[in-house]
């Protein structure tokens, strides 16, 4: 391969890369085809790591500057341990092979993106193209994110990047073009470092364009809160503190006032603090974020208590009317009037559990319920037209959102005998019409169960196999069993970086990428006490941190969005160790 065929080749997939950060908000399916689907983002990672990987097989890139292009051994060493853990843990994994397979090719993948990056990358400008693509993206899914909230509803256009933005009760989290709103929060923390670097870079430049970037702090900090998640807060300020202790204390000790270079680690302790001061200032006006402070999620929103006769006998087609209690244990305050209606409700099940009628009676509450409170209802009840046996599931539901049982599990029911009547019967009509036709059961999904049942029952599945695991991504296939549910919830992790991988690959594929984790973590400290360290690798160290330290209650590295985002981190953590001192 010539030199022309080599820097064509790199050029595809220097200019793919740029293409790529841009794009992570926004993957799209491209085509499928049985198992094989294919999106946006796997398509854009084909032609960076091809290309790069066609060009090594020939001989190699050549350098356009002065960098050295070897990769940590110590990074190789334990990544081949890894790659081989995943590999044994997908190759014995006990069921669902196909698709431990699936989850470990993405994660595999993104390892390659990353040892891609330094061969790529050649300078401090060819990283602020990436950063600043990064950003672009960033500010474009915000932008639609506040769009949503300020109008209370989705935007259809971004119906071709998901399905619909994340809810918690009745209110939209700030999710923009991402699949949920944990995405986007993982997607600002990582990206707010590297904005306040720009910000830091161009005001060096004495450029007009910082005011714009400071700006997008202001944004980027904003949305954040809007995500809901507790766990993006908590990082960013953690994180923010941990670089501003680390370079503060970097400046003690090569300067003996320690106050020399103080506004290096300023920066980043009032990002910390900013933080704080915008989750403060939300708190006060916003009840969401109240509520989300109280519980660990919105399952405890619905919370109920049921009083509802056991037994009632009813003509054929008539009306029969009953007492009805019902407490509200949750922390959501009940009314029946616009924008957030609640009522009284129910379904009618046939013996056989499979079917019920098409009929979902709703009855308005007379008065507001706050929570602890309880309303006691005179309803009536149509029957259906047919004689026989029903049960009538009582429940509350939140008009366009959820019934309450799908959140807390609660099912009230009363066994109805409906006889035969010899009076006339009512007019046909809509409800006539809706009480005769049978139906498939409405789906009977399992509550979504918190993070220490999940936890406990990844231990379980450890203790089992605590060699390989159960193999990548399976949990969520599983874990329903455990709890005796008939149908679940397939989308949920194990809820952490860490018990996920423990459960998913075991002792000897989890422990080498641990391993790695806290090879980086001591990189991070010493590189932050060094003398000479630039604002691309403390912002580079404070985003790596955000996603170890949101890992213990979250995990990313499923969604191509956020996991395609951390191993472009780590190669640009690598990039830049090679890179001279003080170029930027």
């Amino acid at each position: 391969m010539n030199d022309a065929h080599r820097d064509r080749l790199s050029s595809v997939a220097r200019l793919s890369l740029v293409l790529l950060a841009f794009a992570l908000p926004f993957e799209t399916l491209l085509f499928s085809a049985g198992p094989l689907r294919v999106t946006s983002l796997e398509a854009l990672l084909a032609l960076v790591v091809l290309p790069t990987a066609l060009v090594l097989a020939r001989g190699g890139l050549r350098p356009a500057g002065p960098i050295r292009w070897t990769f940590p051994r110590s990074w190789l060493a334990l990544w081949t341990l890894f790659v081989v853990g995943i590999l044994l843990s997908t190759l014995l994994a006990p069921e669902h092979q196909l698709n431990a397979a699936k989850a470990s090719a993405r994660i595999l993948s993104g390892m390659a993106l990353a040892l891609c990056i330094p061969f790529l990358l050649h300078s401090s400008e060819d990283i602020l193209r990436v950063v600043i693509a990064l950003l672009l993206g960033g500010f474009i899914s915000v932008v639609a994110g506040f769009v949503e909230i300020e109008t209370g509803a989705g935007l259809a256009a971004l119906n071709i990047f998901r399905v619909a933005p994340t809810s918690v009760g009745p209110f939209i989290r700030l999710t923009g073009s991402f699949d949920h709103a944990n995405q986007t929060a993982m997607f600002l923390e990582a990206t707010l470092p590297l904005l306040l670097a720009l910000t830091l870079i161009l005001q060096r430049r004495r450029s007009w364009l910082s005011v714009a970037t400071g700006s997008g702090l202001v944004i980027w900090l904003q949305a954040a809160i809007f995500t809901y998640s507790r766990a993006s807060i908590a990082t960013i300020c953690l994180s923010g503190l941990v670089v501003a202790v680390l370079l503060w204390r970097r400046d003690h000790a090569h300067d003996g006032r320690g106050m020399r270079n103080l506004g290096r680690s300023l920066p980043w302790a009032v990002l910390a603090g900013g933080i704080v001061v915008f989750f403060g200032l939300n708190a006060l006006f916003d009840p969401v974020v109240r509520m989300r402070l109280r519980t660990e999620g919105d399952n405890e929103w619905y919370a109920l208590d049921f009083d509802v006769p056991e037994t009632l006998t009813v003509d054929a087609g008539q009306t029969v009317t009953t007492t009805i209690t019902v407490r509200n244990e949750g922390a959501l305050t009940w009314t029946s009037a616009a924008p957030i209606i609640v009522q009284l409700g129910g379904h009618w099940y046939l013996p056989e559990d499979d079917q019920s009628l098409a009929f979902q009676p709703r009855w308005r509450l007379p008065e507001p319920v706050s929570p602890g409170e309880a309303v006691t209802m005179r309803v009536g009840l149509r029957a259906p037209l047919n004689s026989g046996v029903y049960r009538f599931h009582w429940d509350m539901v939140q008009e366009h959102v959820t019934w309450f049982s799908y959140k807390n599990g609660v099912r009230a029911s009363t066994l109805i005998r409906v006889e035969h009547s010899t009076a006339p019967a009512p007019p046909q009509d809509a409800t006539q019409l809706a009480l005769s036709r049978v139906v498939e059961a409405p789906a009977d999904l399992a509550p979504i169960p918190g993070r220490r049942t999940l936890w406990r029952i990844a231990a379980e599945e450890l203790l089992q196999r605590p060699l390989l695991g159960i193999g990548m991504d399976n949990f969520r296939l599983i874990y329903g069993r455990h709890l005796d549910f008939q149908q679940w919830n397939i989308s949920i992790h194990t809820n952490s970086w860490y018990v996920e991988f423990l459960v998913s690959l075991g002792f000897l594929g989890a422990l080498p990428f641990f391993a790695w984790m806290m090879l980086v973590g001591l990189e991070m400290v010493r590189a932050l006490r060094h003398p000479q360290v630039t604002v691309w690798r403390a912002a580079l160290a404070f985003s790596l941190l955000a996603f170890f330290l949101h890992g213990a209650v979250d995990y990313f590295l499923s969604a191509n969005s956020t996991g395609l985002l951390f191993w472009l981190l780590s190669g640009l953590w690598v990039m830049v160790d090679n890179e001279p001192a003080g170029v930027v």
